[in-house]
């Protein structure tokens, strides 16, 4: 037989897929696609707040790490910073640069917002800052679930031995600065630990990041 004639006939005997076939593949790949997509949208919305919660943890314990490795006297503190609620900060305690004009060395002669968190009078003082990514802001703890009823603050200290203390008092006893940071009071203090709230307003989704009394920042997973 010719071979020419040989390979068309094999190639007329070769069919397609069936519309049939088609329709049923569609239908599986709509299917995994119903199954797959919300699955992909919860898990973006939970990486951006819990991202921003083990960002807010890992600077909590690097003002953890300032006091004990400067063996300040007076603290170190994790304030919220601004009226938004966005902002956070990590400020030394103890006068790092005497003798600049700036100098103080109780906490009642403090001034927070316009002393310790002024980075060109103060630099050695303001160790850092950060805003939280993608939308996410700091909560009344109230409104996260799960989070006992505390007394609320602004911030935090650590002492130089890396225990947490409260803003209002502790670490020797002393008292909140006169001028606190601007933000509002969105940490709770309950039973010697501190929880601080974290939402997601596009989301309505709550984390939280809970700090031990021996001074351990804990990101809710």
């Amino acid at each position: 037989m010719n071979p020419h004639a040989l390979a068309k006939r094999r190639i007329g005997h070769q069919h397609g897929f069936t519309v049939i076939e088609l329709l049923v593949v569609v239908a599986i790949i709509m299917i995994m696609a119903a199954v797959m997509i919300p699955n992909i949208a919860g898990y973006l919305r939970n990486y951006q707040i819990k991202g921003a919660a083990q960002e807010v943890a890992g600077q909590l314990q690097q003002a953890r790490s300032k006091a004990i490795t400067k063996n300040v006297s007076l603290g170190v503190v994790w304030a919220l910073v601004d009226a938004a609620a966005t902002q956070s900060q990590v400020v030394v305690e103890d006068d790092l640069k005497r003798g600049d004009g700036n100098d103080w060395l109780t906490i009642p002669n403090e001034d927070f917002s316009g002393t310790l968190m002024n980075t060109a009078t103060n630099p050695e003082q303001t160790v850092s800052a950060i805003t939280l990514p993608g939308g996410v802001q700091f909560d009344d703890p109230a409104n996260c679930p799960g989070v006992p009823a505390g007394t609320p603050n602004w911030g935090l200290r650590f002492n130089r031995l890396g225990v947490l203390c409260e803003f209002t008092y502790g670490c020797g006893g002393a008292p909140a600065p006169p001028n606190p940071p601007p933000g509002p009071p969105r940490i709770s203090f309950n039973a010697g630990t501190a929880t601080i709230c974290l939402l997601r307003p596009r989301t309505g989704l709550h984390r939280t990041v809970t700090v031990t009394a021996g001074g351990r920042a804990l990101a809710q997973p």
